[in-house]
């Protein structure tokens, strides 16, 4: 007996054999085929939340490097230095020879002049030290005056203060001294004496007094005035 299935079987197989498909027929079955789509995995809450902090750090950095920075006053610098120098610190470099001092100053400023004042630089000096004073980098040159006395002449960039002096000394009071601050080629010093002492009378005063010897010694009164100014 001849089973009904292999019949139809048989049967449909001759109608397809007569039918010729298209040449392009497997071309379009897989353009049918649907595509995979390609999706994000969602970041974890973490991850985004990194992701958004660092984006605000670049942009505040950003942000920052525009912004122009504050520069200090003399007044500040007068003020900080005045409770440093009440404090005890140290020398880098100690020495009585003022040529020594002169030399470690200028290894130290390569780039700037460095004009000690005459009458100060007559007297003994102790030693020198660098400073950092809120990112500004300077140099200090520390001097025995008469009585036990001591004379800190402290020195940066002009550039580091929003106000810095010109060339003629002005004369401010600080905790336990007395300051006076000028500037010369692009240099600000800041020179502190023991309060109730006006530091150019005081220096000029030694100055003076040293010249006068010399006067009596013999010498003109044109070379005995050179170096009575402080060269400020």
């Amino acid at each position: 007996m001849t089973d009904p299935f292999d019949e139809t079987d048989a049967a449909l197989a001759r109608k397809l054999a007569e039918i010729t498909p298209p040449a392009d027929l497997r071309a379009r079955l897989l353009a049918t085929r649907a595509q995979p789509g390609v999706r994000e995995q969602p970041a974890a809450w973490w991850a985004r939340g990194v992701t958004a902090l660092a984006a605000a750090l670049v942009l505040a950095f950003a942000v920052l490097s525009l912004w122009p920075r504050s520069v200090p006053s003399i007044s500040a610098a007068t003020a900080d230095l005045s409770t440093f120098l009440s404090s005890d610190f140290a020398l880098a470099m100690q020495t009585s020879d003022v040529g020594q001092v002169r030399s470690w100053l200028a290894q130290r400023n390569p780039d700037r002049r460095i004009d000690l004042p005459a009458a100060l630089a007559g007297h003994r000096p102790l030693g020198c030290r660098e400073l950092t004073w809120r990112g500004r980098r300077g140099s200090l040159a520390c001097f025995s005056l008469a009585d036990g006395r001591l004379a800190h002449l402290a020195m940066f960039p002009k550039a580091a203060f929003a106000d810095a002096p010109g060339g003629t000394p002005k004369i401010a009071q600080a905790g336990k001294w007395t300051r006076a601050a000028w500037s010369k080629d692009g240099m600000t010093y800041l020179l502190f004496v023991p309060a109730g002492v006006d530091p150019m009378k005081e220096l000029i005063g030694g100055v003076l007094a040293r010249r006068t010897k010399e006067i009596a010694s013999g010498q003109s009164w044109r070379n005995a005035r050179i170096g009575i100014e402080l060269r400020v």
